[in-house]
């Protein structure tokens, strides 16, 4: 992800209107991980940004 990975993940959550565990549920990743990639304390792997991806297409930018 070249644009800040945190800001589009937090964009693509709000624009489904979902919380952060609702959100990442969908996705099959935990909450807390997903919580350290929107705050940017973390970035996702290859395989969990597919993973994410493959639910949120719209991520993929």
């Amino acid at each position: 992800m070249d644009y800040p990975y945190s800001d589009r993940l937090r964009e693509v959550r709000k624009a489904h209107k979902l919380n952060q565990a609702t959100f990442a549920e969908k996705a099959g990743i935990s909450l807390s991980i997903y919580s350290k990639w929107e705050g940017g304390s973390r970035q996702p792997s290859r395989k969990m940004y597919r993973q994410l991806v493959n639910t949120y297409p719209e991520i993929n930018i």
